[in-house]
């Protein structure tokens, strides 16, 4: 009897702790697994008040559910969300306990889950939030982040006030700079520029914002051009190099003249003594 109420016990906090609302955290309206969902997003926002080797079991049975989910419905791109929040879960356990490798692993499984979240996401209708795309983007390889946050840009943004907009498309635009995106870059920051006005934000730190990006943009553009340059530059040379004919100077004919006369001098002796 003791152990099948310790048992119990050890299972209660799944049961009981899942306070965390997914629908609320993620601005949805999941109604199927809406218990799993809501598990996984407390392992994402709360303190667990289980050991790591609980916390790795738990979280390991909810992948087995995850995925058979997933084969039921393998194009449903919150599922595939709910997948990436639980291999971040146990990507934060593993690193606990110090197994670089398997954190490394799942790691690179959320950011798969990720991706094809967003990719299942572009045939209507549009599923994800503002608020997954904000929780999506952290972690991912940069090329997918940018894409991630043009997604919420989209949607609205997942903040509550203009500064947190605006700050939305200053990330963007200092991601595509750092990818030395530059046009795109520039595109970006025209349309933050055109969404403070919109807003009719007065704060002059606004505009000193985008000055000092523009500035960013314009060094960029810059120092490719440089790079560009002498990168062409260099291949000119080699090439004239390669192709330049070669000149002899004087003293070198004289030497190869004389060398000549020696050789045909030594083989008339050889041949003489042969004669003999």
């Amino acid at each position: 009897m003791k152990k099948i109420i310790l048992l119990f016990f050890c299972g209660l906090p799944a049961i009981t702790l899942a306070d965390v609302s997914f629908n609320e955290m993620f601005d949805l309206d999941l109604t199927e697994n809406i218990a799993l969902a809501d598990r996984v997003a407390t392992y994402q926002s709360s303190d667990i008040a289980l050991d790591l080797a609980a916390q790795k079991t738990e979280l390991e049975n909810l992948q087995q559910q995850i995925e058979a989910m997933i084969r039921a419905q393998p194009n449903d791109p919150i599922l595939q969300f709910i997948n990436g929040m639980n291999h971040n879960n146990l990507a934060a356990v593993f690193a606990a306990q110090e197994r670089t490798e398997a954190t490394k692993v799942q790691i690179d499984e959320r950011n798969l889950a990720y991706q094809k979240a967003m990719l299942l996401d572009r045939t209507p209708p549009l599923r994800l939030s503002a608020a997954v795309y904000a929780a999506m983007k952290y972690g991912l390889p940069e090329a997918e982040k940018i894409k991630a946050i043009e997604s919420e840009i989209k949607g609205g943004g997942s903040g509550d006030s203009d500064d947190q907009f605006i700050q939305l498309h200053w990330s963007r635009v200092n991601a595509l700079e750092k990818s030395g995106r530059h046009a795109e870059a520039q595109k970006a920051l025209t349309e933050m520029q055109r969404e403070i006005n919109k807003r009719e934000l007065k704060n002059p730190d606004y505009q000193r914002i985008v000055d000092r990006v523009q500035k960013e943009i314009d060094q960029g553009r810059a120092a490719d051009t440089t790079t560009q340059a002498s990168t062409s530059a260099k291949s000119d040379n080699q090439n004239s190099t390669a192709d330049q004919p070669v000149t002899l100077n004087k003293n070198t004919l004289w030497i190869i003249f004389f060398g000549a006369l020696t050789l045909v001098s030594i083989w008339m002796v050889v041949r003489a003594l042969r004669s003999k």
